[in-house]
């Protein structure tokens, strides 16, 4: 009787051991593994609101966990530019790169009005007034309106 008795003992720790495995992969999956996918390092639970990289030129791109969508907060982390966009990108030299619903980038400024139009596939930051982007195959580069004259001199 005492041998069934540890035995059934023994199947018990074991089927909670595993019970407690499971579950803990499981929280650790998806508040972490996930969380860290969708949002990056560091986010606020309540706003569902994640932070991605470091602050750019004032502001922090950020995505809301509930729409996926990309928007930028100040420095209070109230809400700048609203989260509207598929993809975004920091910002650069005053402009930050954003992908639209029809996955086009154009580029926004701080106040989010759309400076240069969506039409492009892929498009970079901006470094020294100068940004790479893709239309099709091909690959282009373009000058940031806001330093034209100094790329031109």
């Amino acid at each position: 009787m005492k041998k069934i008795n540890f035995i059934l003992i023994f199947i018990g720790i074991f089927i909670l051991i595993n019970f407690l495995s499971l579950y803990l992969t499981i929280y650790y999956y998806k508040n972490f593994i996930l969380d860290v996918y969708i949002v990056g390092s560091d986010f606020r639970d309540g706003d569902n609101i994640g932070y991605i990289g470091e602050q750019k030129e004032d502001l922090n791109i950020a995505i809301n966990r509930k729409t996926h969508k990309w928007g930028y907060l100040e420095n209070s982390y109230k809400v700048k530019i609203p989260f509207k966009f598929d993809n975004a990108r920091d910002f650069s030299e005053g402009l930050a790169a954003v992908k639209n619903s029809s996955v086009k980038w154009g580029y926004i400024d701080k106040k989010g009005k759309l400076i240069v139009d969506y039409q492009y596939d892929d498009a970079s930051n901006f470094k020294n007034g100068v940004a790479n982007v893709k239309k099709g195959k091909k690959e282009y580069k373009i000058y940031n309106p806001y330093k034209l004259n100094e790329c031109k001199s």
